[in-house]
């Protein structure tokens, strides 16, 4: 699957003891089915972004691909490509309802299985996709700053922004999709107060409706596989170095995904 595709149309001493484990984890899960299985009405989407950095000149210079998707039933896939655009590649995570998320690199054909979310987790994602916050802050008023409500590309959007590190981020997140962000400005806050453009997120393709149900595909006759086995094919196959910070990211997603 490529970006082509994106454009048509990212888990024991005594038997009495080991037994009480099994059932209360058996448990979790069934409700964890049983709320996902539930009917869910979210609205369905399809949302590609083209993020641009400013050249030395100030021109801003695509470099990356990032769309989402999700169905009416909730199922979302976040797909990215894979370092630069010219790389060709892309990543997809898909997240279902049920607590589970899956990673793949289909030119790999290969994945990652992801633990499955607590009930709590669950419990919240389903909310946000179908009650969300009509201005899309948090329900402690703390935190980001809403600036106000924009309407872009046909869609009621809050201006929402918010400042950590040295850096402020302005987004624009639509209510009516889980409060998904449309657009963003990333900007370097300078000693002196003034601010350094250092990246923006445009939508490109935007459409309403089902999308293309292969962006869904689970990949069942994948191999499943270390998040940092995967990480290091995909930048070897894009001609990328690994870098030790990106060594260390994969051995961190390595202890994530062993927790399932």
């Amino acid at each position: 699957m490529t970006l082509t595709l994106l454009s048509k149309g990212k888990l024991q001493f005594t038997a009495l003891l080991i037994g009480a484990i099994a059932t209360f984890y058996a448990a979790r899960y069934l409700r964890v089915v049983q709320m996902a299985n539930a009917q869910v009405t979210a609205a369905p989407f399809f949302l590609e972004l083209m993020i641009s950095q400013p050249s030395p000149d100030g021109t801003l210079v695509p470099f990356r691909r990032m769309a989402l998707a999700r169905r009416s039933d909730g199922t979302t896939v976040s797909i990215e490509s894979a370092g630069f655009l010219h790389s060709g590649q892309t990543s997809r995570k898909v997240t279902f309802l049920d607590g589970r998320s899956l990673s793949i690199v289909d030119a790999l054909k290969m994945k990652s299985t992801w633990p499955v979310q607590r009930p709590e987790v669950v419990a919240a994602l389903r909310a946000r996709l179908t009650s969300p916050q009509k201005d899309c802050m948090p329900p402690s008023g703390r935190g980001p700053r809403l600036l106000g409500m924009e309407k872009l590309h046909g869609e009621d959007a809050a201006v929402i922004q918010s400042s950590e590190g040295g850096y402020r981020l302005t987004r624009w997140a639509a209510p009516r999709l889980g409060c998904e962000t449309l657009q963003y400005r990333s900007e370097k806050v300078n000693p002196d107060g003034s601010l350094t453009l250092q990246a923006v997120g445009k939508a490109v393709n935007f459409t309403l409706g089902e999308p293309d149900s292969r962006l869904f595909d689970s990949g069942d006759q994948y191999q499943e596989a270390l998040p940092s086995a995967i990480q290091s094919r995909s930048l070897e196959q894009a001609g990328f170095e690994e870098t030790p910070d990106l060594k260390e990211r994969g051995g961190k997603m390595d202890e994530r995904y062993r927790r399932r």
